[in-house]
């Protein structure tokens, strides 16, 4: 939890960026020469900006330059961010840090370090479904450049996936078109074309149809090498009409050279020379040396076309990107063989805590039937006690005096001796004094509970008029005058409660015995009446068990 808390304040420490670096951070990616604008405008201010702030200026600067297809020549800027953002704590920056480094590698013709820098951006599981789907899409590229079209195909559908989440269809088309190059290369055209034409219409109709003439132009190269050059040539057409590409311009050319048309595929050629990527123009020098009349400028273009062809074989490291990509495998199956392991050791220690807790659920239950129990047993030991005491003083009095009738009858009607007659009137005397003590003793107790009503302590204690304050020694008084009216009736109740009562609770018990009123409790004791009421339930449920009302209590010490 404390790690959670520390992350959670790590990811939350962006400082509030000046206006114009949320403005640039706004327009970046519709508008990122724009954006480029306003960070230039930062200037010497930016310089007293905290680190964060200077960093994340930077990233964006590196990302409008990206979106502005402008070259990357050197990783050292992006790799200081990254560096920074990898001991910052912000996963969502740190995520997009990485994609920009394998931009950069990726400009850089670097392809190992621009896969392991994508793959790192991945493993950030980033919440933004349009950074995943760049992500997984810039991987699909680079492995098909690299000849790893199994890892190509699982990486477009990724891209795929993120970027119908987040319904960028740019991004869809091209996973679509990156889709169609697998297919080529497997030799399977009708799908190939199937997704061309699909990721074409997408880009059309819902992105930019700019690039979807990118796209075209591409189709019009799959024409070509499948063999259907006037498709190729009408679809290259109809892309040059509106852009330049030379992908479409190269499909002109080698129509043109197919029909001997020398002069035309030449100037094709010229123009993919002066505007295409390396494998264009590769292509392109192979058709001019093909071309070639003179001996001199066909080994011109050969050698250019090798020297294209050193370096495209160069940047094509498929081993060394296989080696970095079964690096990323391994730790991928080795972060889920420890996810599993905490998985497993999570689910044993649910486990032993299901069963702590259900032995500790039955202790309790024990532990409450026990308890109720030995309430029941107290209680019934209370009214048996009760009772038996009551009973046996009747009892005695109704034996002595069915004895004092049968002795009485028996004098009546013998004629016995007179000593017979002596020892039963003895025995009459001795059992009529026998009950004259008993009602003596219930006397008494009549006597001793009068004496209390009338005693100073009652008196002291009821007089509501009174403004005398009651002294320690007052209270001491009253719990003696209430054992001498009720003996024992202190160490009974103390009997009856299994823990120690408090002062406060005995001089409660005080008062209700000796009928004090609530009000004048409450100025007694410096307690509202709802605490005493909520006193006195509490006391009964200590010594029965269970809830009960207030008057239950009252009516328990009036009996004791």
């Amino acid at each position: 939890m404390i790690l959670l808390l520390f992350l959670s304040a790590c990811a939350g420490r962006r400082g509030v960026y000046p206006e114009r670096l949320q403005r640039a951070s706004q327009l970046v990616e519709a508008c990122p020469d724009s954006a480029l604008g306003y960070l230039d405008s930062l200037g010497v201010p930016l310089s007293g900006l905290p680190e964060e702030a200077r960093m994340y200026a930077q990233l964006l600067r590196i990302k409008a330059n990206d979106k502005l297809y402008i070259p990357h020549t050197s990783d050292s800027v992006i790799n200081r961010i990254v560096k920074f953002y990898e001991g910052f704590g912000d996963r969502e920056r740190l995520a997009e840090a990485y994609f920009y480094q394998g931009s950069v590698y990726r400009d850089l013709q670097d392809a190992p370090r621009a896969i392991a820098a994508l793959q790192r951006a991945a493993d950030q599981k980033s919440k933004n479904d349009t950074l995943n789907g760049r992500i997984y899409g810039q991987l699909a590229s680079l492995f098909a450049y690299q000849g790893a079209y199994e890892e190509s195909k699982e990486a477009t559908r990724e891209a795929c996936i993120y970027n119908i989440r987040c319904k960028n269809y740019k991004g869809l088309a091209y996973s679509y078109r990156n889709m169609a190059r697998m297919f080529d290369k497997e030799a399977e055209k009708d799908s190939a074309e199937f997704y061309y034409r699909k990721a074409y219409r997408v880009m059309k109709e819902k992105a930019e149809p700019r690039w979807a003439y990118g796209i075209l132009s591409e189709l019009s190269s799959f024409y070509s090498n499948w063999g259907k050059p006037d498709s190729a040539a009408v679809l290259a057409k109809a892309v040059l009409s509106r852009y330049a590409y030379p992908v479409a311009q190269l499909v002109l050319a080698e129509t043109y050279y197919r029909q001997q048309a020398f002069d035309s595929a030449q100037v094709y050629c010229r123009k993919v020379l002066a505007t295409g990527d390396l494998y264009h123009r590769c292509s392109a020098y192979l058709l001019l040396a093909r071309m070639g009349e003179q001996r001199d400028s066909v080994q011109h273009y050969l050698s250019r076309y090798v020297a294209l062809r050193d370096s495209i074989d160069e940047i094509t490291r498929t081993e060394a990107v296989m080696q970095v990509h079964q690096r990323q495998v391994e730790q991928e199956n080795a972060r889920l063989a420890l996810q599993s392991s905490r998985r497993i050791s999570w689910i044993f220690g649910l486990v032993a805590l299901v069963l702590m807790l259900t032995l500790l659920t039955a202790y309790l239950l024990y532990a409450l039937c026990e308890r109720r129990r030995r309430f029941a047993l107290r209680e019934q030991v209370w009214q048996q006690i009760h009772r038996e005491l009551q009973e046996q003083s009747d009892r005695r009095l109704a034996e002595n005096r069915k004895k004092i009738a049968e002795l009485t009858g028996r004098l009546q009607s013998l004629s016995e001796g007179k000593e017979q007659r002596n020892v039963w009137e003895q025995e009459v005397e001795a059992l009529r004094s026998v009950n004259e003590s008993i009602l003596h003793t219930q006397k008494l107790d009549a006597a001793r509970v009068t004496a209390l009503l009338h005693s100073e302590a009652y008196r002291l204690f009821h007089d509501a008029s009174s403004g005398t304050k009651v002294s320690e020694e007052d209270w001491e008084t009253l719990a003696h005058a209430v054992d001498e009216a009720y003996p024992h009736f202190t160490s009974r109740l103390k009997a009856l409660c299994s823990g120690k009562l408090s002062q406060k609770a005995y001089r409660i018990c005080y008062l209700v015995k000796i009928d004090v009123s609530r009000r004048r409790m409450s100025d007694l004791l410096y307690m509202s009446e709802s605490g005493i009421c909520s006193a006195l339930t509490r006391l009964y449920k200590k010594i029965k068990g269970k809830d009960g009302a207030v008057k239950d209590m009252e009516e328990l010490l009036r009996k004791l």
